[in-house]
């Protein structure tokens, strides 16, 4: 055993990368097990068990939380249904093989039953200068092709500024553009993030430096259905444009405290509870109008005191009720 009392050591990145990893490798050959993490019900108790293993962990995000198991390996682990859900989609994605643009994800590895938590190659963030030595041109350059090549499907966003022949030009020049092209022109996804140099990682795969985009979960479907501010409508009421939000207790209007359930049958999926959410009116001193149509499609006004919202969570659909006068 070596004392060192009041003595500061430097180690080089080589010698705290070899430290780095006999610990990971022992933490997980010597207590670590995939499968007892898989057994444990909640996602406290899968948590608790990585920082005990795996110490501190190296990222967060609104869904999930990542560990770092060795130099090539990282666990995300999912906390609510957003993070299964995006764990669903990028092991989903990495298992097509039709472009390879994502952190390739480990099956043998991650929870494919319930998608609590996936294994996937751990990513370096990229700079300007990975991609002038892996793509051959800047990060500006890279965003002008995926803007052209989303123009193709999308005319509400044109590239004036860049010619299909550009594109054509740098996929013939480099196999990494390429990829990324071919993964926007078939998956048209939300390029939002493909703009920021930050959604970029750098991996090591046959002995070569390759380019991915870091986050292949947030698809538009996944965006709309756990992040996008839900909208309140109803298929037979379009409400009028001058509309008052009241919140009391529990969501309600002291006027209106009595006259609502606190929840319904869901009429949408008819398989779980709505909630009351709040109650609306166009502020005419209780009485509101709204829209409503009648048989032969014309619309018509109807006096009410209020209308009410109920939230589904299952489905998530709103439903209004009229108090009328």
């Amino acid at each position: 055993i070596i004392y060192i009392l009041m003595k500061r050591i430097i180690i080089t990145e080589k010698q705290e990368n070899i430290i780095k990893q006999n610990i990971l490798k022992e933490a997980i050959g010597f207590g670590f097990s995939f499968g007892y993490l898989k057994s444990l019900k909640s996602f406290q108790e899968k948590l608790e068990y990585c920082r005990h293993y795996l110490g501190v962990h190296i990222g967060n995000g609104s869904s999930r939380v990542c560990f770092q198991l060795d130099d090539e390996k990282i666990i995300k682990l999912a906390y609510n249904r957003k993070g299964i859900a995006q764990n669903e989609q990028e092991f989903n994605f990495s298992q097509e093989n039709i472009v390879d643009v994502t952190p390739r994800v480990f099956p043998e590895l991650s929870d494919i039953d319930n998608y609590t938590y996936i294994v996937s190659e751990y990513v370096l963030p990229a700079t300007d200068e990975d991609f002038e030595h892996i793509c051959g041109c800047d990060f500006t350059t890279f965003t002008y092709v995926i803007r052209k090549v989303e123009s193709w499907y999308d005319p509400r966003k044109p590239c004036k500024w860049f010619s299909d022949e550009d594109v054509e030009q740098l996929r013939n020049d480099s196999e990494d553009i390429n990829e990324f092209a071919t993964y926007v022109e078939n998956y048209q996804p939300s390029t939002g993030d493909m703009m920021r140099l930050s959604s970029y990682g750098m991996v090591l795969r046959n002995g070569q430096p390759c380019i991915v985009l870091l986050d292949s979960g947030l698809t538009d479907e996944i965006y709309n259905k756990f992040y996008a501010k839900k909208k309140m409508y109803n298929e037979s009421v379009s409400l009028s444009e001058n509309i008052k939000v009241h919140k009391g207790e529990k969501g309600k209007t002291k006027s209106t405290q009595g006259k609502w359930q606190d929840d319904i049958d869901c009429p949408h999926c008819g398989e779980s509870k709505a909630f009351f959410s709040m109650s609306i009116s166009d502020g005419n001193k209780g009485r509101g109008r709204i829209k409503v149509t009648d048989e032969n499609g014309q619309e018509q006004d109807s006096e009410v005191q209020t209308i009410a919202l109920y939230y589904c969570p299952k489905c998530y659909k709103f439903t209004a009720l009229n108090n009328m006068a």
